[in-house]
């Protein structure tokens, strides 16, 4: 059985398109971007992929998926960074005073009807999951550096009360 090259032309076909790449430095092979799978470069056998149900759902996704180029094309760079300003400063608001993070998914679109005008409150993805997280990794890390460098610099002493000992015999 003869081993079939690939052939560049493939890319340019309909079949193919979005999803078929050329392996580096082996012609006898094809990959598969949507199934992340490598497979024999013969026309027909990739005619028989492309034609798979695994295969056609992953395209399914791939298509109604957005590109990350894309979802930062319209946005303007200090409007990311007011928009990340603003959810830290939301999470921070929930730990501060100790809010049900649930509350955000709500508050989240109460801010967008109320600000309908604002594109900073529009572009704002801050639902309790992405709260937690902000919080766990973000201020938390800021919060310990902070304490840990007050406990190193500033002078305290601790105090203890032995009148409030139960255990004493």
């Amino acid at each position: 059985m003869e081993e079939i090259l690939f052939s560049d032309d493939w890319l340019k076909c309909v079949e193919f398109k979005g999803w078929l790449q050329k392996v580096l430095n082996n012609d006898l092979k094809a990959h598969c971007t949507a199934c992340k799978v490598v497979l024999n470069a013969g026309k027909s056998d990739l005619l028989k992929h492309a034609a798979g149900k695994k295969h056609i759902e992953n395209l399914k996704v791939i298509k109604n998926s957005r590109n990350i180029e894309e979802s930062f094309k319209n946005t303007k760079p200090e409007q990311s960074v007011a928009v990340k300003e603003t959810e830290i400063r939301l999470a921070s608001f929930f730990a501060e005073h100790n809010v049900a993070f649930q509350v955000a998914d709500h508050l989240l679109h109460v801010m967008k009807k109320s600000f309908y005008d604002s594109n900073i409150a529009q572009s704002i993805t801050l639902n309790r999951t992405k709260c937690t997280s902000i919080i766990k990794n973000v201020l938390n890390a800021v919060e310990t550096d902070e304490t840990v460098n007050n406990l190193k610099n500033v002078k305290f002493s601790i105090l203890v009360d032995e009148s409030t000992d139960n255990n004493r015999p």
